[in-house]
């Protein structure tokens, strides 16, 4: 039987992190402190220990992520006010709203996300931000990571990736992904009848839905790759990973190389 290879996105991020240490300090010398604002609504536990996590993970580079915690009741008015402020504040180098947002807001998610200046979206939302979303970029990193492991003499170019949870975030990894080559990248909605006629068609699993062990084992071929953006809990059940020759672990998978890649595009706009 295969051996399953688990990507560690913690080493991924410790052996590229003095990289960012570096260039903060570049930035210090000339005054300047890396700062980024995210804006949570609600008190959703998970969302507040996120938060926590990318707080911390600036201060080990000498950053700044202020959490700006607004209750689930916060009115549009009130959240565009706020934003337009940051916006303005020339000391406020990244912008950013923890998704999703209440229920009250949800069906406004993109309009608010626009009320962010594209200069600072460095969480890559809008449509036309001057970044790639870090989650995208940790799902391309960790395929990337496989590829080189599983198919490294192999073209790229027929490899058949599936996107479950074609939404906010799943539309966006599927273009970036066609963009860089993988011409053969879809998009699923978890409503679809036979889901796994879906998936078993694909070499890669991506999954991006927020629903918790959605990816089991009879949807998954036993030399698949599977990318599991959930959060705080697993979408890819742990049968389904031991199926698969590489996955992405939950917690300590694309978590911690999304944070990294948050603070990367932080720094970038700077300059």
């Amino acid at each position: 039987m295969q051996k399953t290879i688990y990507f560690d996105g913690k080493q991924f991020v410790e052996a590229r992190k003095e990289e960012l240490v570096a260039q903060v300090k570049l930035l210090k010398a000339k005054g300047v402190i890396p700062k980024l604002v995210s804006l949570v609504v609600g008190d959703e536990e998970s969302a507040v220990k996120y938060q926590e996590l990318k707080r911390r993970r600036a201060q080990e580079i000498g950053a700044v992520v202020e959490i700006a915690q607004f209750n689930k009741n916060e009115t549009f008015a009130e959240l565009v006010q706020f934003i337009e402020k940051l916006n303005e504040d020339e000391k406020v180098h990244g912008v950013m709203i923890q998704l999703p947002l209440p229920r009250s807001l949800k069906n406004r998610t993109e309009e608010l996300i626009n009320k962010i200046s594209k200069t600072k979206d460095v969480d890559g939302m809008r449509d036309d931000s001057q970044f790639v979303a870090p989650v995208v970029l940790a799902v391309k990193a960790a395929l990337n990571d496989a590829l080189r492991v599983v198919r490294p003499k192999k073209t790229n170019e027929k490899l058949a990736i599936c996107v479950v949870g074609a939404g906010f975030v799943g539309k966006k990894i599927i273009k970036h992904l066609k963009e860089v080559g993988f011409s053969n990248t879809y998009g699923v909605d978890t409503g679809v009848q036979k889901l796994s006629q879906e998936t078993l068609k694909a070499h890669v699993i991506v999954s991006s839905t927020g629903k918790a062990n959605l990816i089991t084992e009879k949807m998954v071929k036993t030399d698949s790759m599977l990318i599991d953006v959930g959060a705080p809990f697993g979408e890819i059940t742990a049968s389904a990973s031991k199926k698969a020759v590489f996955t992405t672990p939950v917690p300590g998978g694309i978590g911690p190389v999304t944070i990294y890649f948050l603070l990367f595009n932080l720094i970038k706009t700077i300059g």
